[in-house]
């Protein structure tokens, strides 16, 4: 029988799932040495199909030795890749298939379709996935700690990145070097990069882990800025590395902050996971937004066309936001945009339809190309805005009626401010929680139309009140509800960080870093937003999720792009890699701050560790099933200190304490809050007054105060 013939005899029988019979002809067909690339595509599916995906990886990687361009067989090798959840891999054979087939048949657009939706299942994959579909004379860092050629995995990288004429430094094996003194670190480069080798056009290089008797120094996350700095045109590279390498990477936090300039795209969240690759970004930020958004950040340089954008991130929430744009719209200036992210579920088109409906031209509609994680989603919306000045509010927030005019003002008499912080109030939405629905809170009675008063605050004192719990950390300057930018402030805060939005909350964060970068900041003692606070709110389901492991579950299980297990949580190994109280994302976010080494005023010993542990801790809950687990979690944490007066202190007081139970969450059935003054606020009951949604609050505060 002719080979071809013989071929597709065997594709029929694996398609009538008679293997046995198909690899009868596989052995035939071997002996005569037939290697035609479709008779090897079909090779590899049926041995994937028998069980053995590591022979039909050879099988494939032989096939790509003398077809490299032959797109099917990146499709079975990525499929293979994707199933066995090596995710990087299949990204990869997935972005080789594209290209090769993208100028094919109507069948193979159809399968590039079936890629692109698969990507975006597992939401950061797609970035890494299009970043390999677009890398064309790029710089790759590729790192493992095997010697050149035994790592299967980066080999078949460097052979695929070739070919699209990508430049591939190749970190193998380390060099063990015993030191009694250790050298400068700039001396130990110098040898290093003098031994770089040239390996068919790979750079190879070999990183120095220096040892004694007391440390270790590894070298490679400097190799990294060396090769991003000196050798990169864009001083920007793909990282492609172990788990491992990628903690190593990650806490290098000096010689200029190298750990910041590091974007951990795609990792799993055990560091302890050896075979899974990882996919990160090191260098120049700008180019980091472009690629995890498809944006262009770099056009903000230029003149602003609008002097204000109101940013809304929003998910699911069309019926909440139909109400909060109705108060944006309140101010008739063409001056201002209100920018909408929606990041809906792929199915749900509501606000795009809120959008069509309201057809406002001052509303810009964006829809990501993969569902966001909820900081990606704020960035995301402040690369889209175009005007001067940009603050960002949720979809079941407020501008006041007079809001817009009162910044309009601000604006234009200090125009060198790059920061302005204002006064929000308090809206609790109809069904929210049975003790606070309904609730309005106005901080002070005192607030005049025609009297706005303007200050300023000092940081480092507003600082130290808020991590001494003397003030609410929700009035740091988060660029959420309560304050705004500049558009320039962005290149400041990633020239001064090396990234834009980051941290596991990006609203404490960001309120922390405006802190750790300015000295003072422009304070109106007036009210320009509503934080409203609905069953929809990221707030209150992050509340529930912090007092219980089951609501966290349930919440993973309603927004899928928050429950991957390919996320992984900054450590900063003085507080639990999972936090669980508001407390805790303050604390965690400050410890972050001080590990970044930007501010000399941002240090660990600032704090008061007890109350910042107590505060924590205290609002565990024994009703929770994994209270036990993440009592542990904090005494573990508390070692990192070194202070053994500290650890008996907290083994004695809580984990060691059988009297120790924690807060008890109640369920309350009526309201528990007072009317009238309450600390200087005042607080009103607004279904008194009829109101339903936050856009009747805002009338209500007008009709109260005209402003």
């Amino acid at each position: 029988m002719k080979p071809e013939n013989a071929l597709e005899n065997m594709k029929r029988l694996i398609e009538d799932g008679n293997l046995k019979d198909a690899f009868d002809i596989v052995r035939s067909l071997d002996e005569i040495g037939y290697c035609d690339p479709e008779y090897i595509n079909a090779k590899a599916i049926l041995l994937f199909a028998m069980g053995k995906p590591e022979d039909a990886v050879d099988t494939l990687f032989d096939g790509l030795s003398r077809n490299p361009e032959y797109a099917d067989l990146y499709y079975n090798l990525g499929y293979i890749y994707f199933e066995s959840e090596f995710f990087v891999e299949s990204a990869l054979c997935f972005a080789a298939f594209c290209r090769y087939a993208a100028d094919s048949v109507q069948d193979k657009k159809e399968i590039i379709e079936e890629i692109e939706s698969k990507m975006k299942q597992i939401s950061k994959l797609y970035v890494v996935f299009d970043s390999f579909r677009s890398a064309t004379s790029q710089d790759f860092i590729l790192i493992t700690e095997k010697p050149f050629g035994e790592d299967t995995a980066f080999m078949l990288f460097t052979f695929i990145l070739r070919q699209w004429d990508n430049r591939i430094f190749y970190l193998a094996e380390h060099v063990e070097v015993n030191v009694e003194v250790s050298p400068e670190l700039g001396d130990i480069l110098t040898i290093i990069f003098e031994n770089m080798e040239d390996k068919d056009g790979i750079h190879l290089i070999r990183p120095v882990m220096l040892r004694s008797e007391k440390y270790k120094f590894d070298t490679t996350p400097y190799i990294i800025q060396k090769i991003t700095d000196e050798f990169s045109p864009r001083r920007h590279c793909d990282v492609i590395c172990r788990s491992k390498v990628l903690g190593t990477i990650e806490d290098a936090d000096t010689l200029e902050g190298t750990g910041n300039r590091f974007e951990t795209v795609f990792a799993p969240t055990n560091h302890e996971v050896e075979d899974v690759l990882s996919h990160g970004l090191f260098g120049d930020f700008h180019h980091t937004l472009t690629k995890l958004y498809n944006v262009n950040i770099s056009n903000n340089r230029t003149a602003p066309s609008l002097l204000m954008s109101i940013v809304i991130p929003t998910r699911n929430n069309a019926e909440t936001l139909e109400h909060t744009l109705k108060t944006c719209l309140y101010d008739q200036g063409d001056d201002f945009e209100i920018v909408i992210s929606d990041n809906s579920s792929p199915d749900n088109e509501d606000t795009l339809r809120l959008v069509q409906r309201l057809n406002d031209r001052r509303i810009k509609y964006y829809r990501p190309d993969r569902e966001l994680l909820l900081k990606e989603s704020f960035e995301f919306a402040y690369c889209k805005a175009e005007g001067e000045f940009i603050f960002s509010i949720g979809s079941d927030d407020a501008v006041l009626h007079r809001g817009l005019e009162t910044l309009r003002n601000v604006l234009k008499h200090f125009p060198d401010e790059d920061v302005i912080i204002w006064d929000r109030l308090l809206y609790c939405w109809p069904g929210v929680s049975k003790s606070q629905e309904d609730q309005l809170v106005i901080p002070t009675c005192s607030y005049q139309a025609d009297n706005v008063q303007i200050g300023y605050i000092d940081c480092d004192d507003s600082l130290q009140a808020v991590i001494n719990l003397s003030v609410s950390m929700y009035t740091l300057p988060m660029f959420y509800i309560n304050s705004g930018f500049r558009r320039n402030y962005i290149h400041k805060v990633i020239e001064k960080t090396g990234k834009f939005v980051d941290g596991d909350s990006q609203d404490i964060y960001m309120g922390l870093m405006n802190y750790a970068i300015n000295d003072r900041l422009l304070y109106i003692q007036h009210p320009i937003t509503i934080a409203g606070m609905s069953s929809h709110s990221a707030g209150i389901q992050t509340t529930k999720m912090l007092q219980s492991s089951d609501e966290e579950m349930e919440y993973q299980k309603k927004n899928r792009q928050f429950g991957t297990n390919y996320q992984r949580v900054y450590n900063t190994k003085v507080f639990p890699l999972r936090g669980f109280s508001d407390k805790w994302l303050l604390f965690n976010q400050y410890a972050k701050i001080c590990q970044k080494r930007i501010n000399p005023k941002f240090n660990l010993n600032r704090l008061n560790w007890i109350l910042a542990y107590s505060s924590c801790v205290e609002s565990l809950s024994a009703t929770d099933p994994s209270f036990q687990e993440r009592l542990h979690e904090y005494e573990v944490s508390s070692t990192a200190l070194g202070d053994e007066e500290f650890k008996r202190w907290f083994k004695e007081t809580y984990s060691e304490n059988p009297n120790f139970k924690g807060a008890t969450y109640l369920n309350p059935t009526e309201k528990q809050y007072k009317h009238g003054i309450q600390n200087g606020s005042l607080v009103l009951d607004t279904s008194l007054f009829g109101v339903q949604n936050v856009y009747d609050a805002c009338e209500l505060f007008y009709k109260l105060f005209r402003i």
